[in-house]
């Protein structure tokens, strides 16, 4: 407990100690007659905060991705398309949901139907908000198989084949 005090109280030191150095650096910019150009880069430091913030909620196709082949250690199709996506914000621990419907090429939904053998049913999936939200557009009846994996440790992943043979659900959770 104690160096985890002082990790936060360093880390802490740290964070005011460049917040200082910024605001320093700004004020003798606008001391010095650089008025657009401390503008310029208050703004533009707000701009990246936010558009980090915002990614962190809302996180781009590539967080799926990278989730899909890290979970499952196998290449995200390059034809591939993600039409639906949700997931939750990580908590304190880093613990987070995501889920997605990702849309095949026949040819890739069967090489993946073929690599991933069924060994879950689909009523034994943990329903929870991501997976709800994605699944709100088909019904356990549009499930061909599930496919369940915990090679990595701390995460879950499951894989749905719907019928349509070009669909397939993704859900990742990490606990």
């Amino acid at each position: 407990m104690k160096e985890f005090l002082s990790i936060i109280f360093v880390a802490f030191a740290i964070l005011l100690l460049i917040l200082f150095l910024f605001y320093k650096g700004i004020k003798l910019l606008y001391k010095k007659g650089y008025k657009k150009s401390a503008t310029t880069v208050v703004i533009s430091v707000l701009l990246l905060i936010f558009f980090e913030i915002y990614i962190a909620i809302y996180p781009t196709d590539s967080f799926y991705k990278e989730n899909f082949e890290a979970d499952l250690s196998t290449h995200f199709p390059n034809n591939a398309t993600i039409i639906s996506k949700d997931a939750t914000y990580p908590d304190i621990h880093g613990r987070y949901l995501a889920c997605c419907a990702i849309e095949l090429e026949q040819k890739d939904f069967i090489d993946l139907k073929t690599r991933f053998a069924p060994n879950f049913k689909i009523d034994s999936v943990v329903n929870l908000d991501p997976y709800n939200k994605i699944m709100e557009k088909y019904k356990k009846n549009d499930v061909l198989f599930v496919h369940y994996d915990t090679t990595k440790k701390s995460t879950v992943s499951y894989l749905l084949f719907l019928k349509d043979n070009k669909t397939i659900v993704f859900y990742h959770s990490l606990w």
